[in-house]
């Protein structure tokens, strides 16, 4: 004996009508019809009675005001002050580890954190938009 299934969605009228005119014609019911339209089609529909899959929780990015020890004026005065005496963005990095100067976030210093920094006051430089009120170099 097939499985009974409990297929309530809403068709819209004229769809609904051919349906009946197939099944009609056929001798099948509206339902087997669709669900052969359905294997055909290799349409995925979700089973109520299964549990959804667990997904794991989207990390969110820390927000800067988290470390209050954290001042972008100094920050930016720093890495200007390194890239102008020629040093590479990881000597940089590792010179404001080294100084105990906090990251806005309150993470290690690292090369993409220096360069996403000078790439963001570059991108503020050319909009005018300008968060410190240290004048530029």
């Amino acid at each position: 004996m097939p499985k009974i299934v409990n297929l309530s969605f809403k068709v819209p009228e004229d769809i609904h009508k051919k349906l009946k005119v197939i099944s009609v014609l056929s001798g099948r019911t509206m339902s087997e019809i669709i669900i052969d339209f359905v294997k055909k089609q290799k349409v995925s529909i979700p089973r109520f009675d299964e549990k959804p899959e667990k997904t794991k929780p989207i990390k969110t990015a820390k927000r800067k005001d988290e470390n209050p020890n954290a001042d972008e004026g100094v920050i930016k005065s720093e890495i200007l002050k390194h890239k102008e005496n020629g040093l590479s963005l990881q000597k940089i990095a590792d010179a404001l580890q080294s100084d105990g100067v906090p990251s806005l976030r309150g993470a290690d210093w690292r090369k993409g954190t220096v360069a996403g920094l000078l790439k963001k006051w570059e991108r503020q430089k050319e909009t005018g938009i300008l968060k410190n009120s240290e004048p530029e170099k």
